[in-house]
Formats: structure tokens, sequence, C-alpha cells
């Protein structure tokens, strides 16, 4: 979905909350995009934030060549075609933020249950970095199978539900995250510089236990 009155503005409320991964850093100089998709992110990140490095990668070249055509995506845009895997795991780039929006049809993708790929992801983030996933899990039982798989490699765990879409969107980093009020005071403030709606996120985040709970299973 794209606005062809404001092409970078993002149409859909699971990339605005996959956005809201920079209430936990500093603003980006690279960007790793898993799942690149029709290009709304690199649209936004483009007209926002223009200096920013962007690397994109997605299994389907038939899928970004419809972007070109249709979805305000220029041929100045690469994308590597690769698996999400795949590319982090052969990865030596660090990245301040990973975004990985990434689907087999309307299922997750075996990748996002495997250990390998939460390591290779906490890998390929540099310091202060944080990884955004967009989840549509089937059960509650499968988020919590990723969410524990995802622990034993990010030491801070944060995720917001958009209820009326079946989405969680899921923000993973080493660093401990601020307190309430200066995520709320740092909402404000990026709502205004980059000319995207994050205010109404900080009251739907629900913050993980510090605990090492949840790596025996406990549910958080």
């Amino acid at each position: 979905l794209m606005r062809l009155d404001a092409p970078a503005d993002p149409a859909l409320p699971n990339h605005v909350a996959m956005l809201a991964a920079l209430l936990f850093s500093r603003l980006p100089a690279s960007v790793l995009n898993l799942g690149f998709g029709t290009g709304a992110f690199e649209r936004f990140f483009a007209d926002r934030l223009p200096d920013t490095q962007m690397v994109s990668i997605d299994t389907s070249p038939v899928l970004v060549d419809i972007s070109r055509q249709f979805f305000a995506i220029g041929t100045d845009q690469s994308v590597i075609t690769q698996s999400a895997e795949r590319f982090l795991e052969e990865n030596s780039q660090a990245f301040d933020l990973i975004l990985c929006d990434i689907f087999n049809g309307d299922r997750h993708p075996d990748c996002l249950g495997d250990d390998a790929f939460y390591r290779n992801a906490a890998r390929s983030l540099g310091e202060g970095g944080v990884m955004a996933i967009n989840l549509s899990p089937a059960t509650e039982k499968a988020l919590i199978n990723i969410l524990i798989t995802m622990r034993r490699s990010f030491s801070h765990v944060v995720l917001v539900n958009l209820v009326d879409y079946g989405n969680i969107v899921v923000y993973a980093m080493q660093h401990r995250p601020a307190d309430d009020t200066e995520i709320r005071h740092h909402a404000v403030r990026l709502s205004t510089q980059l000319q995207l709606q994050l205010e109404h996120i900080p009251d739907h985040l629900t913050v993980l236990p510090d605990t090492p709970g949840i790596q025996d299973g406990r549910t958080p």
C-alpha cells in the first residue's frame, strides 16, 4: 500500500510501528531491511534521512520489478535477491537498525524460530542498535516460542500489539531501553522531526522482564 500523493509516508500501521524502533536508538546511519516488499522503508528513509545507507534484501525479483514500475522505487535503489537468513549468516557489516518483515504467504518462515537467525542478527547490529520484527503469530504459543528463541540472543525485548491488525511488532536490543518518560519525550521529538506519528506508541509498549526466566519457557 502506498499513498500516491505522499509516497514516502508509511501507509500501514505495522510499518509505522516498526519505525518506532527509533525510539530506542539514535537516528541510524545504516539500515538493513529484511523483506524489501515494495520499498516502503526505502522511500521513507530516502525522503526523511537521505544520508542513511540502506541495504535491502528480498527473495522475489518479480516483486522488486513491480516496485520499480508502480511503487516509486528507482533503479538507483539496489536490492539483493537472497533469503534473510542467508544474508545474516554471511554478513560482516554492523547496522544501526535492522527491519525484518518476512512471510511465506501468510505464514512466518521457519527462520523466525531458529536460534542461528537471531544470533546472526544480534551479531549484525552495531553498538546501540535495534532490530524490529513484524510478527503475525497464529497462536499465543507460537509467539512465546519466538520470543523465547529471540531472548537467547538479545538482552532486552519490547513489543507493541497492534490489536486491530493482528500484528505484533517486537524490538530487540542489547542495551537497556530508556525509561517511560524519556521514550514519550523522544516519541514527540521524532514525530515532528520525521513527520511520523509515533506519539501513541509508548502507550502500547510491553517490556519483557530482564530476568532470564523467559529462557526456561515461562510466559513473560
